[in-house]
């Protein structure tokens, strides 16, 4: 995602197409992880615009993949998700502190 959205809704969907293109041609089916450890730049990952932002990246994301081979995207929406909710709690992803707990859940 933070390589593919560089600016607020801009998206440079151009390495992920070579992606596709090249899992087609080798008869390949990929899950596709769709959030892997980085969010874009522009986002405090704690807001509120944070899911907003997120749930359409994810939605163009399988719009693209359906236009391009027909067929419906398998993704898996957060990479290791159980992880990422503990790192957030304990404070090892940002944003962190007594008072942010939790803000993942």
């Amino acid at each position: 995602w933070h390589l593919i959205e560089k600016a607020p809704g801009v998206y440079d969907w151009s390495n992920w197409i070579s992606m596709i293109e090249a899992a087609g041609g080798a008869g390949v089916q990929v899950i596709w992880d769709i959030f892997h450890y980085g969010s874009p730049d522009h986002l405090n990952r704690g807001s509120e615009g944070m899911i907003e932002s997120y749930a359409s990246f994810a939605a163009e994301a399988v719009r693209l993949h359906r236009a391009m081979t027909g067929k419906a995207a398998l993704v898996c929406p957060i990479n290791e998700i159980s992880f990422f909710a503990w790192a957030v709690e304990v404070g090892y992803f940002p944003p962190a502190g007594p008072k942010r707990r939790g803000w993942f859940k």
